[in-house]
């Protein structure tokens, strides 16, 4: 695994000798921009009838995105810039939406499934409440969970903006445009819930990663 970098596979002969009774598939996590194996990731049970080529290529995936992960967090820590988690909250910090923004997309392709990167903007009320734009960033982060699950990433807004993005992996079969109203009410919502005063209205875009496209990072505010 270290020497070759690859998956092994209880399914194969030379990796059954190999694995002995130690698991059933085991993957390096690896820095794709250097080479080096940060860890491994091992699955020691699993039935018969899920040993698909399609589990294998999700194995993979998730390899690859823990390892994603825990290089770019190696990173961020070394050159002294704000932490891929902001403590205290779900939201990542802006800085690493270009490089999650493109192995989503990458993924995507991989194992068929899209991605819309919605980028939602707090009301100015909101804004100049105490706390207000923390606790907004605390509903957008529940509401993106209650919508797309625990893969929907939510990125928190650069200085002195009011910006937000969400990324909500999603099925080729869900439409766009109901997957960024289902957000847009479970975000008003939950600020009911919450603040008798909450605004009615959002506003909100999204797009569809491309991750062939070199302006991925900078997210094109197209409409969907």
């Amino acid at each position: 695994m270290i020497g070759q970098g690859r998956v092994l596979c209880v399914a194969r002969p030379e990796d059954e000798i190999l694995l002995g009774d130690q698991g059933m598939l085991a993957g390096p996590l690896r820095d794709r921009s250097t080479g080096e194996i940060l860890g491994m990731l091992k699955i020691e049970r699993i039935d018969f009838q899920d040993m698909t080529l399609e589990t294998l290529g999700v194995f993979q995936g998730a390899c690859d995105w823990i390892g994603m992960v825990i290089a770019n967090q190696r990173r961020l820590e070394e050159i002294g810039q704000a932490r891929l988690c902001i403590e205290g909250s779900r939201l990542l910090a802006p800085e690493a939406y270009g490089r999650l923004a493109h192995f989503l997309g990458a993924l995507g392709q991989r194992l068929k499934f899209q991605t819309l990167a919605i980028t939602v903007t707090a009301p100015r009320d909101l804004a100049l409440q105490p706390d207000g734009l923390k606790r907004f960033a605390a509903t957008l982060g529940e509401a993106a969970v209650e919508v797309g699950g625990p893969s929907a990433l939510t990125f928190d807004r650069q200085a002195d903006e009011l910006e937000y993005v969400i990324l909500l992996p999603h099925g080729v079969h869900e439409h766009p445009i109901m997957m960024t109203e289902g957000l847009r009410q479970a975000i008003l919502r939950q600020l009911g819930e919450t603040d008798s005063s909450a605004p009615t209205m959002l506003s909100m875009r999204a797009q569809k990663l491309d991750p062939a496209s070199p302006e991925l990072a900078k997210l094109d505010r197209a409409n969907v």
